[in-house]
């Protein structure tokens, strides 16, 4: 999807934040702070699948990456992902979270999420954080995306590690944080 298409989904869907797709910066950054055995990921707000192709690139062939996109175009611009590994979902993040976890505690390598964080009041911003915390496994790792570090005090109150980064390559420049279980 070209850079006008997207700006037109953007400005067309109050909950979509960005107005171009991720850098491949930013996008590089986030699958260098994936733990190295990651088998089973789960990506939230994956727009265009700029990220997911990448993960997708180093994910193993018995690996798995759930995506769950809650705008119509951007899922079908998703649909364009041919790959058996990947398993893209129409719906909110919240709502498929609740059903996730209360099935699958700790069954994930990693999270991944460009969703933003500031669009959800401070009850979701923290519901969202601690079923993420509840379904990555031991070891595992939340990183996520923002043009702010709001959510980062919650990464760090449920995440035995947290850091960010600011990447300046991307527009507009992202914080990149990760928490590790």
């Amino acid at each position: 999807m070209n850079t006008l298409n997207f700006l037109k989904i953007a400005l067309k869907d109050h909950k979509v934040a960005a107005i171009s797709e991720s850098s491949s910066w930013a996008v590089d950054r986030v699958a260098e702070l994936l733990p190295e055995d990651t088998r089973a990921l789960v990506e939230y707000g994956p727009g265009t699948g700029v990220i997911t192709r990448r993960i997708l690139r180093v994910l193993p062939d018995d690996g798995k990456l759930i995506a769950i996109e809650l705008n119509e175009d951007l899922f079908h611009a998703l649909g364009k992902i041919k790959d058996v590994r990947f398993e893209p979902v129409l719906g909110d993040v919240l709502d498929w979270t609740k059903r996730f976890t209360d099935e699958k505690a700790d069954s994930v390598d990693a999270v991944v999420s460009t969703i933003p964080f500031s669009f959800l009041n401070a009850r979701e911003r923290a519901i969202l954080i601690e079923r993420t915390f509840r379904m990555i496994r031991p070891g595992g790792r939340f990183v996520t995306c923002q043009f702010s570090l709001l959510v980062f005090p919650l990464i760090r109150r449920y995440f035995k590690k947290a850091k960010f980064s600011v990447e300046v390559r991307n527009f507009p420049p992202y914080f990149v944080m990760w928490g590790e279980k």
